[in-house]
């Protein structure tokens, strides 16, 4: 399938921790490319962007001869600099493990009744970067007006702002009270296990997202980011299995799709890869990292054809990738 072709995003969301993708927080899709290359390598990376910009768009004769082979080995070769570990791009790319809060377009809290429409907790839910917000969760915890919980994703959104804001050990302390005061509530779980994770303590980071699925067995986001760790920590069956499941969980996600497809291509099961790969594009044609993979899994297939449609898509969908 092209990865032009539109199709509807499906809408809506099962609870509150399979919250519809806009209300995640943190970058753009692009930013998978780029945020966590070194110096050197980002250099190069934006320096091919460059020549890729150029042979898309030069149309003299004498660029026409070869353009094909160069772009190409361009891009083949932008691609080599650019794919990270699963964990760290399509995260990226499909917001589906960044630190989470209730979000703008919440109607109700799982559990909880009609989310309160008291200014300062709706400032909070929203966990914009700016000292008006970590003020309005300061005043809403502090005021005495909420209580179980409500009180705990006030907890977990003062956590996220000062998570997003790198001060992550006084998110932590969020995150515990949050926990204290709602056991049951498996996002702050997660989000301890984000922390964890950043702080390269995969240990710890395994037990949050595990804690989190045991309290919510639909959480695409735990499914894979714990799949993430394991695959990071060498246990490819395992990961493969954290993988499957969130395609199961959310049959509707690109992410998952992705990610199951990039557990297929390192066991090797390339055509099962591709398969994945080309759903998750049928459900968000727009997905650059979707057609990234699929384009450098085809090359490497020597599928030079469908390589070079994928790699013109990436250029059309991205211009600036």
């Amino acid at each position: 399938m092209s990865c032009a072709s539109l199709q509807g995003w499906p809408q809506g969301w099962n609870s509150l921790m399979q919250l519809s993708l806009q209300s995640m927080f943190l970058g753009s899709a692009h930013l998978a490319t780029h945020a966590f290359l070194p110096g050197a390598q980002l250099a190069a990376s934006q320096a091919l962007s460059s020549r890729l910009h150029f042979l898309a768009h030069d149309s003299s004769a004498s660029a026409r001869v070869g353009r094909e082979s160069a772009a190409r080995t361009a891009i083949k070769t932008r691609l080599r600099i650019a794919i990270l570990p699963l964990r760290l791009v399509e995260r990226l790319d499909a917001t589906h493990s960044r630190i989470r809060t209730i979000s703008d377009t919440l109607a109700t809290i799982k559990g909880g009744g009609p989310a309160p429409s008291d200014p300062d907790y709706q400032k909070c839910a929203k966990v914009e970067l700016e000292d008006s917000t970590l003020a309005a969760c300061d005043r809403a915890i502090a005021g005495e007006t909420f209580s179980g919980r409500y009180l705990a994703w006030l907890f977990n959104n003062r956590g996220a702002f000062y998570a997003n804001t790198k001060k992550y050990d006084r998110a932590l302390k969020d995150y515990d009270k949050a926990i204290e005061t709602d056991p049951a509530l498996a996002m702050p779980h997660f989000n301890r296990g984000r922390i964890f994770e950043l702080k390269k303590d995969l240990k710890r980071a395994l037990d949050e997202y595990t804690r989190s699925i045991e309290l919510d067995p639909n959480y695409l986001d735990a499914y894979l980011s714990r799949g993430g760790v394991l695959f990071t920590l060498k246990y490819k069956d395992q990961a493969m299995a954290d993988y499957g499941k969130a395609v199961e969980v959310a049959p509707h996600s690109a992410a998952a799709y992705v990610g199951r497809g990039f557990m297929y291509k390192e066991l090797e099961d390339y055509e099962a890869a591709l398969a994945d790969y080309s759903k998750a594009i049928e459900l968000d044609p727009k997905s650059v990292t979707a057609c990234r993979y699929r384009a450098y899994l085809y090359d490497k297939l020597g599928r030079g054809g469908a390589a070079r449609d994928d790699f013109n898509r990436i250029l059309e969908l991205d211009p600036d990738d």
